[in-house]
Protein backbone atom coordinates (compact mmCIF):
# COMPACT_ATOMS: atom_id res chain seq x y z
CA UNK A 1 0.00 0.00 0.00
CA UNK A 2 1.37 3.48 -1.05
CA UNK A 3 1.34 5.81 1.73
CA UNK A 4 -0.59 8.67 1.45
CA UNK A 5 2.16 11.36 2.03
CA UNK A 6 3.93 9.57 -1.48
CA UNK A 7 1.80 10.93 -3.96
CA UNK A 8 2.08 13.90 -5.77
CA UNK A 9 -1.26 14.61 -5.82
CA UNK A 10 -1.95 14.73 -2.17
CA UNK A 11 0.88 17.80 -2.06
CA UNK A 12 -0.30 21.55 -3.24
CA UNK A 13 2.27 22.62 -5.36
CA UNK A 14 2.75 24.89 -7.96
CA UNK A 15 4.53 26.01 -11.28
CA UNK A 16 7.62 28.14 -10.39
CA UNK A 17 7.26 29.39 -14.30
CA UNK A 18 4.15 28.63 -16.00
CA UNK A 19 5.02 30.27 -19.15
CA UNK A 20 8.53 29.38 -19.24
CA UNK A 21 10.33 26.70 -21.31
CA UNK A 22 11.90 23.97 -18.70
CA UNK A 23 15.18 24.70 -20.60
CA UNK A 24 15.31 28.50 -20.03
CA UNK A 25 14.63 28.15 -16.28
CA UNK A 26 17.35 28.58 -14.16
CA UNK A 27 18.88 28.02 -11.89
CA UNK A 28 18.32 24.25 -11.57
CA UNK A 29 16.41 23.59 -8.71
CA UNK A 30 13.31 25.41 -9.72
CA UNK A 31 13.46 24.17 -13.25
CA UNK A 32 13.66 20.51 -11.15
CA UNK A 33 10.51 21.90 -9.41
CA UNK A 34 8.94 23.09 -12.77
CA UNK A 35 10.02 19.55 -14.40
CA UNK A 36 8.12 17.82 -11.63
CA UNK A 37 5.04 19.73 -11.52
CA UNK A 38 4.41 18.85 -15.72
CA UNK A 39 5.00 15.41 -15.12
CA UNK A 40 2.49 15.43 -12.22
CA UNK A 41 0.66 12.43 -13.88
CA UNK A 42 3.35 10.18 -13.90
CA UNK A 43 2.75 6.80 -11.75
CA UNK A 44 6.01 7.18 -10.11
CA UNK A 45 5.17 10.38 -8.70
CA UNK A 46 1.59 8.96 -7.30
CA UNK A 47 4.02 6.39 -5.52
CA UNK A 48 7.37 7.53 -4.72
CA UNK A 49 6.89 11.49 -4.84
CA UNK A 50 8.89 12.00 -1.76
CA UNK A 51 11.98 10.28 -2.96
CA UNK A 52 11.72 12.91 -5.91
CA UNK A 53 10.71 15.71 -3.95
CA UNK A 54 13.66 15.52 -1.93
CA UNK A 55 16.15 15.18 -4.63
CA UNK A 56 14.86 18.64 -5.63
CA UNK A 57 15.43 19.76 -2.08
CA UNK A 58 19.28 18.57 -2.93
CA UNK A 59 20.17 20.31 -5.84
CA UNK A 60 18.45 23.46 -3.80
CA UNK A 61 21.17 22.48 -0.97
CA UNK A 62 23.94 22.55 -3.30
CA UNK A 63 22.76 26.15 -5.11
CA UNK A 64 22.52 27.30 -1.30
CA UNK A 65 26.63 26.76 -0.53
CA UNK A 66 27.38 27.49 -3.81
CA UNK A 67 25.75 30.99 -3.53
CA UNK A 68 27.30 31.22 0.43
CA UNK A 69 31.00 30.08 -1.21
CA UNK A 70 30.70 32.86 -3.60
CA UNK A 71 29.41 35.27 -1.11
CA UNK A 72 32.52 34.57 1.08
CA UNK A 73 34.34 34.79 -1.51
CA UNK A 74 33.33 38.29 -2.60
CA UNK A 75 33.04 39.51 1.12
CA UNK A 76 37.01 38.45 1.10
CA UNK A 77 38.11 40.39 -2.61
CA UNK A 78 36.61 43.60 -0.91
CA UNK A 79 38.36 43.44 2.70
CA UNK A 80 34.91 43.35 4.23
CA UNK A 81 35.94 39.81 6.16
CA UNK A 82 38.89 38.06 6.66
CA UNK A 83 37.50 35.01 7.90
CA UNK A 84 38.57 32.47 4.54
CA UNK A 85 37.52 29.27 7.21
CA UNK A 86 34.13 29.84 5.94
CA UNK A 87 34.99 28.71 2.84
CA UNK A 88 36.30 25.14 4.19
CA UNK A 89 32.98 24.34 5.98
CA UNK A 90 30.79 25.41 3.04
CA UNK A 91 33.12 23.19 0.86
CA UNK A 92 32.42 20.41 3.50
CA UNK A 93 28.43 21.03 3.61
CA UNK A 94 28.61 21.22 -1.00
CA UNK A 95 30.13 17.84 -0.78
CA UNK A 96 28.02 16.23 1.47
CA UNK A 97 24.73 17.25 -0.61
CA UNK A 98 26.07 15.94 -3.10
CA UNK A 99 26.94 13.05 -1.57
CA UNK A 100 23.45 12.52 -0.74
CA UNK A 101 22.40 13.24 -4.64
CA UNK A 102 25.14 10.45 -5.30
CA UNK A 103 22.97 7.77 -3.14
CA UNK A 104 19.29 9.04 -4.78
CA UNK A 105 20.96 8.07 -8.13
CA UNK A 106 22.13 5.04 -6.85
CA UNK A 107 18.70 3.53 -5.17
CA UNK A 108 16.91 0.86 -6.49
CA UNK A 109 14.38 3.02 -7.82
CA UNK A 110 16.19 5.14 -9.96
CA UNK A 111 18.53 1.76 -11.34
CA UNK A 112 14.89 0.50 -11.87
CA UNK A 113 14.67 3.45 -14.18
CA UNK A 114 17.40 4.81 -15.38
CA UNK A 115 19.98 1.56 -15.01
CA UNK A 116 23.31 2.54 -15.20
CA UNK A 117 24.14 6.56 -15.31
CA UNK A 118 26.86 8.02 -16.23
CA UNK A 119 27.34 10.63 -13.32
CA UNK A 120 31.25 11.79 -13.97
CA UNK A 121 31.24 14.61 -11.73
CA UNK A 122 29.69 13.29 -8.59
CA UNK A 123 31.32 10.42 -8.99
CA UNK A 124 34.73 12.08 -8.34
CA UNK A 125 33.49 14.27 -5.64
CA UNK A 126 32.55 11.09 -3.24
CA UNK A 127 36.53 11.05 -2.97
CA UNK A 128 35.69 13.79 -0.81
CA UNK A 129 32.89 12.65 0.91
CA UNK A 130 33.91 9.07 2.02
CA UNK A 131 37.68 10.12 3.41
CA UNK A 132 37.04 13.71 4.53
CA UNK A 133 33.46 15.16 4.40
CA UNK A 134 31.12 12.31 5.61
CA UNK A 135 33.80 10.81 8.09
CA UNK A 136 37.61 10.77 7.96
CA UNK A 137 39.89 7.93 6.11
CA UNK A 138 42.16 8.89 9.15
CA UNK A 139 39.43 7.95 11.67
CA UNK A 140 38.10 5.35 9.97
CA UNK A 141 40.52 3.72 7.33
CA UNK A 142 39.49 1.40 4.67
CA UNK A 143 42.56 -1.53 3.24
CA UNK A 144 43.52 1.09 0.53
CA UNK A 145 43.97 4.22 2.88
CA UNK A 146 47.61 3.53 3.83
CA UNK A 147 48.97 5.99 6.72
CA UNK A 148 50.16 8.64 4.03
CA UNK A 149 47.27 8.79 2.09
CA UNK A 150 45.00 8.71 5.66
CA UNK A 151 47.22 12.51 6.39
CA UNK A 152 46.75 13.75 3.06
CA UNK A 153 42.64 13.15 2.86
CA UNK A 154 42.64 14.75 6.48
CA UNK A 155 44.37 17.54 5.36
CA UNK A 156 42.32 18.03 2.27
CA UNK A 157 39.31 20.25 3.08
CA UNK A 158 41.01 21.57 6.53
CA UNK A 159 43.26 24.62 7.59
CA UNK A 160 45.77 22.77 7.03
CA UNK A 161 45.93 22.52 3.33
CA UNK A 162 46.82 25.95 2.41
CA UNK A 163 44.99 27.79 -0.58
CA UNK A 164 45.00 26.27 -4.19
CA UNK A 165 44.94 28.58 -6.40
CA UNK A 166 43.63 28.93 -10.45
CA UNK A 167 44.02 31.79 -12.32
CA UNK A 168 40.61 32.63 -14.00
CA UNK A 169 41.95 33.75 -17.15
CA UNK A 170 45.41 32.84 -19.14
CA UNK A 171 46.69 36.20 -18.75
CA UNK A 172 46.92 35.66 -14.97
CA UNK A 173 48.47 32.12 -15.98
CA UNK A 174 52.27 33.65 -15.49
CA UNK A 175 53.54 34.83 -11.88
CA UNK A 176 49.99 36.37 -11.01
CA UNK A 177 49.78 37.32 -7.82
CA UNK A 178 47.27 35.03 -6.13
CA UNK A 179 44.33 37.01 -4.82
CA UNK A 180 40.46 36.42 -3.70
CA UNK A 181 38.17 37.14 -6.99
CA UNK A 182 40.85 36.93 -9.85
CA UNK A 183 41.59 33.05 -9.21
CA UNK A 184 39.55 29.99 -8.62
CA UNK A 185 39.65 28.38 -4.92
CA UNK A 186 40.44 24.81 -5.67
CA UNK A 187 40.61 22.24 -3.13
CA UNK A 188 41.83 18.84 -3.91
CA UNK A 189 42.20 14.99 -2.64
CA UNK A 190 43.59 11.83 -4.13
CA UNK A 191 44.17 8.01 -4.11
CA UNK A 192 47.58 6.23 -4.69
CA UNK A 193 46.76 7.02 -8.51
CA UNK A 194 44.01 9.41 -9.05
CA UNK A 195 43.96 13.24 -7.97
CA UNK A 196 40.31 14.87 -7.91
CA UNK A 197 39.77 18.75 -7.75
CA UNK A 198 36.91 20.35 -5.81
CA UNK A 199 36.57 23.97 -7.58
CA UNK A 200 32.76 24.97 -6.76
CA UNK A 201 33.01 28.30 -8.32
CA UNK A 202 34.01 26.80 -11.86
CA UNK A 203 32.30 23.54 -12.16
CA UNK A 204 29.35 24.02 -10.29
CA UNK A 205 27.05 24.86 -13.99
CA UNK A 206 28.30 21.30 -15.02
CA UNK A 207 27.61 19.42 -11.94
CA UNK A 208 24.38 20.90 -11.64
CA UNK A 209 23.21 20.14 -15.09
CA UNK A 210 24.48 16.51 -15.13
CA UNK A 211 22.23 16.28 -11.94
CA UNK A 212 19.28 18.07 -13.14
CA UNK A 213 20.01 14.91 -16.26
CA UNK A 214 19.22 12.40 -13.91
CA UNK A 215 15.65 14.15 -12.83
CA UNK A 216 14.83 14.13 -16.65
CA UNK A 217 15.32 10.62 -17.13
CA UNK A 218 13.34 9.55 -14.58
CA UNK A 219 10.43 11.51 -15.21
CA UNK A 220 10.88 10.81 -18.68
Amino acid sequence: MVEPVNDIRNWRITDPEPKTNLVDILPYSKRALALVYRNASKTILHTDYLQIAGAVSILKGLEYHHGRFLAVIGQLAKGISSDEEQLRHEAAAYVNRAGQFYYFCQSSLVKKICGHLSIPRLTDLMMFRNKHAAHRSVDNPRPEDNEQLQTVHAMSLSEFSGWLWLPKSESLKDGFPPFWGCAYVAFQIHTADKVVELVIERDHGDLMFEAYGVLERVLS
